[in-house]
């Protein structure tokens, strides 16, 4: 029996994304964003699987031989868009920086860029743009 005051389904567990190399992919996010290994296992059908952890975040990386990610994307929230852009110029881009409507008051002014992963994923980075001299 469930309590109808508590809501079913709680939150976003995961996101899973198919890769060509878990090691390689591991090694990107971890060194331009941030995630920590979290845990990895090897199915009973062979197949490795890493969990990254950001935050209350798990990224799930799956080895799939010939990856290639078509479609889709996800979106990390970052506190300074501008200093992230500047610790990842060396990525390639998908979409250059553009204003993104708020969905929230506290979402005002924020900008998005889109970044591309090892496999092509597209990674979204949104939050405030802050500029140098702007800053109090």
């Amino acid at each position: 029996m469930t309590d109808a005051s508590k809501p079913l389904f709680k939150r976003l567990d995961h996101v899973a994304i198919e890769v060509s190399d878990v090691q390689a992919s591991e090694q990107f996010y971890c060194r331009y964003f941030g995630f920590q290994h979290h845990f990895e296992h090897i199915t009973p059908g062979g197949t490795l699987i890493v969990y990254l952890r950001l935050g209350d975040t798990l990224l799930e990386l799956v080895q799939v031989d010939g990856a290639s990610i078509s479609g889709g994307h996800f979106a990390l929230e970052v506190s300074d868009l501008h200093q992230a852009m500047a610790a990842l110029s060396d990525l390639s881009l998908l979409q250059d920086l553009h204003d993104t409507p708020p969905r929230h008051v506290s979402e005002q002014a924020w900008k998005r860029v889109v970044f591309a992963g090892p496999d092509g994923e597209a990674i979204e980075c949104r939050g405030p743009y802050v500029l140098e001299s702007t800053k109090a």
